[in-house]
């Protein structure tokens, strides 16, 4: 049994979006969504979206960039320059391996700022983009504040909102 199979989420009286949870989930059509659902909320980096040769990447306010996967670059042709929100929800960071990564997954090197355990989990604080976000880890992956910790980031997954429309850009 489930308790819902659909839901419909309301923003000032009219519907936001409606479906099955886990599809609003993992693919809200606006910020709003995509901000309600889960917990701890999604991670919102502000960045400009740079497209050349199909390829395209987010470059983060505060330097650094992440390259997206070549399928959502194919996607994004003819936006390059535009400023948007990179939604990360915390459960799509992991701890790095050290192998070989997956298509659409980068490496990213971080400092924990704060450590949040919760039995078989471990909720970090790091900054990404200059700003502060929660990466979902194992209980064990990180033991101390200040310990830096390659990540894996699974950019096949986030979700790229334009901050002047609300609305997820495909």
């Amino acid at each position: 049994m489930t308790l819902a199979d659909r839901i419909v989420l309301l923003r000032d009286g009219k519907i936001e979006q409606q479906g099955a949870p886990l599809e609003l989930f993992e693919q809200p059509r606006t910020g709003f969504v995509a901000g309600f659902l889960g917990s701890p909320s999604i991670n919102l980096v502000p960045a400009t979206l740079k497209t050349s040769g199909g390829c395209a990447a987010v470059v983060f306010q505060s330097g650094g960039a992440l390259t997206l996967p070549s399928a959502r670059a194919k996607l994004l042709t003819g936006a390059d320059g535009q400023e948007v929100l990179v939604g990360i929800r915390p459960q799509h960071f992991s701890r790095a391996s050290g192998g070989p990564l997956r298509d659409g997954v980068v490496s990213y090197s971080a400092v924990a700022d704060l450590i949040q355990p919760t039995g078989t989990r471990t909720f970090t604080t790091i900054k990404i983009g200059g700003v502060d976000a929660v990466a979902e880890l194992q209980a064990h992956d990180v033991s101390s504040h200040g310990e830096r910790i390659d990540l894996a980031i699974d950019l096949n997954r986030v979700v790229l909102i334009d901050p002047a429309s609300g609305l997820v850009i495909s």
